[in-house]
């Protein structure tokens, strides 16, 4: 029984000898738990790429390249996903499949192998997809779009048989997405942001008569900077043809877009005087109304006024326009100050008997609001006012009086 005994014992040695051998062989290949790619997008647009146009290295201006520095991996191919194509445009986003293999069969990949593993040289490029077998890994990237400027919109003109109605044919290098401008004469009545299509309808903003224009750029979007803006010509809307405010379209008879008969809203000319009209069909009447950013003054009857126009706390003046003016302002030949302060309860109104401090300078209104010229009496003492400039006089003599730093006059 011993030989028999000791072949049983030699005999399990040779098995545990070789299972060890296999155990220490498995515990000896090497894990590889992360990756290191370089890739670099050089294609301008305009530019072209392949399906196979990838550069497996350092690239040139015009090209795209994704290579590694790697001794346990290395990049056996790359192919282009999305983005491929000629005179790419501005924002083009290019994917392309990056496949990598151990260099021996003695280097694996790790099993828990994520995309946190992957790191790339441009944090601007994203890893979207990861597979992996023991030697080999495969790395979906997606690169950032083209930067670029968009083009501006092309045939930007008012559409025949509508009023308001902006359109325009969008350029091939465009995001799809617009900036739009409203003018009447010089004045911006509305911008819009983010339209799409080719088309927009402004005649809803079209309460004034006037001669109205757009302008419109193709806005910013992801690595495309906005155009320039091209500008529509303008389109004539009359006293008949103004919107109420509501939205409808008017064709050229200057009727409603069904044929009906509207009640206008905003500004309505009767006679020769402007009247504001709100929805319910009434007017503003005997005080300030603000308008589009900008204040008005209506008499008693509803009427527009221009010129000086006293209200409870003064005098102030409106242009031609209707718009309250703020500042200095030339009136006749004779120079007043209307507070131009927009915070203050008393916005717009005229100074009268009142010191203006205007930066580093000072000047007098007089009782009438005119500025004040020559010498004048300012409570107990006497001060001279530049009579060109209204500026006051200060730490100075004038006609061998002198005056003292606060402009009043010591004797």
């Amino acid at each position: 029984m011993k030989p028999r005994k000791m072949l049983l014992s030699a005999l399990t040695l040779v098995l545990l000898s070789a299972f060890s051998a296999v155990s220490v062989a498995a515990a000896s290949k090497q894990k590889i738990s992360s990756v290191r790619l370089n890739v670099k997008n050089r294609i301008e647009v305009g530019g072209s790429i392949a399906r196979d146009g990838v550069v497996l290295g350092e690239p040139s201006k015009g090209e795209l390249g994704v290579w590694v520095n790697a001794d346990s991996y290395q990049l056996e191919s790359v192919r282009v996903t999305g983005g491929s194509g000629d005179n790419l445009p501005v924002d083009t986003v290019i994917s392309v499949e990056a496949v990598l293999r151990t260099t021996d069969s003695d280097r694996s990949f790790a099993q828990n192998f994520s995309e946190d593993n992957v790191h790339l040289s441009d944090n601007g490029v994203k890893v979207t997809e990861l597979r992996r077998s023991k030697t080999r890994l495969i790395v979906g990237l997606r690169f950032p779009g083209i930067k670029g400027d968009f083009a501006e919109p092309e045939e930007v003109s008012w559409k025949k048989g509508a009023l308001g109605q902006a359109s325009w044919r969008e350029p091939s290098n465009t995001c799809g997405s617009y900036e739009l401008v409203l003018r009447r004469g010089n004045d911006i009545v509305k911008r819009v942001f983010g339209v799409t299509g080719n088309s927009y309808n402004f005649y809803p903003y079209m309460t004034r008569s006037g001669n109205y224009s757009f302008r419109i750029r193709t806005e910013a979007k992801g690595g495309g900077k906005s155009s320039g803006f091209a500008e529509s010509e303008f389109q004539k809307v009359n006293a008949a043809q103004v919107s109420n405010g509501q939205g409808a379209v008017w064709d050229q008879t200057g009727r409603g877009g069904d044929g009906s008969s509207i009640e206008k809203a905003g500004w309505i000319q009767n006679g020769g005087a402007w009247m504001y009209r709100f929805p319910d069909g009434s007017f503003k009447k005997d005080g300030f109304e603000k308008i589009e950013g900008k204040w008005y003054y209506f008499s008693s009857e509803g009427k527009m006024l221009t010129g000086w126009a006293r209200a409870i706390s003064g005098w102030y003046y409106f242009a031609k326009s209707g718009e309250m003016l703020t500042g200095w302002q030339d009136v006749n030949g004779k120079m007043y100050y209307l507070n131009p302060d927009s915070d203050s309860v008393t916005y717009g109104k005229m100074a009268a008997n009142e010191l203006i401090v205007d930066g580093s300078k000072c000047y007098y209104a007089l009782a009438d609001g005119q500025r004040a010229k020559g010498w004048v009496q300012l409570g107990n003492h006497w001060s001279y006012f530049y009579p060109e400039s209204g500026e006051m006089a200060r730490n100075t003599t004038v006609d061998t009086f002198y005056v003292d730093a606060d402009g009043a006059w010591r004797h």
